[in-house]
């Protein structure tokens, strides 16, 4: 077998692939599965890193699959190990896993703390890519808490990043959420 002859950080990482794999296709169930099986194997290689991107990956199934708590807590302790581990780019895509699963509890404070990180997180990486989603997102959370100045900036900002990232799509996606200005 593949982990007695030791693959066992191959195979993790192949779980954890197909994980993302399964997660794309909406099939949460396989999913969680291979996250588990990962984690199963980044603890037994002492690989900490490896550890946070599947308890990560494993909060963003158990909220596709309905149990907020559970996931909270597995992003929670992702992040934590993220933190520890100086992994600044483990702690922006949990911030923002955080910051949704937030959401969808109603608790909309934690979810603009979650996501104002992720976004402080990309910008500090200079990931104009995942800067722009970030900040999408915490603009529909400010929008949801009446916060409508803030967020048409952020909105603005996520703009100017998907048309110079050619991302079209989502250029005009946030091009649909912005107010035009008031007429003088």
């Amino acid at each position: 077998m593949e982990e007695e002859a030791g693959f066992a950080m191959g195979q993790a990482h192949a779980h954890h692939d197909l994980q993302r794999v399964y997660s794309l296709q909406g099939r949460n169930e396989d999913a969680l599965r291979h996250s588990e099986s990962a984690l199963r194997l980044y603890r037994a290689e002492d690989n900490p890193v490896g550890a946070a991107h599947s308890l990560n990956a494993q909060g963003w199934q158990h909220a596709q699959l309905g149990d907020l708590v559970l996931a909270r807590e597995c992003c929670e302790q992702a992040l934590a190990l993220h933190a520890a581990h100086g992994n600044v780019s483990g702690q922006a895509s949990t911030s923002d896993a955080l910051g949704r699963i937030a959401r969808d509890a109603g608790d909309l404070d934690r979810a603009a703390l979650h996501c104002a990180a992720a976004v402080r997180h990309a910008r500090q990486l200079g990931n104009r890519f995942a800067e722009a989603d970030h900040a999408e997102q915490l603009a529909g959370i400010l929008t949801e808490q009446g916060e409508h100045d803030t967020a048409q900036r952020l909105l603005r900002a996520a703009h100017e990043l998907f048309v110079a990232q050619h991302r079209f799509s989502d250029a005009q996606r946030v091009l649909n959420q912005l107010t035009p200005p008031p007429r003088p």
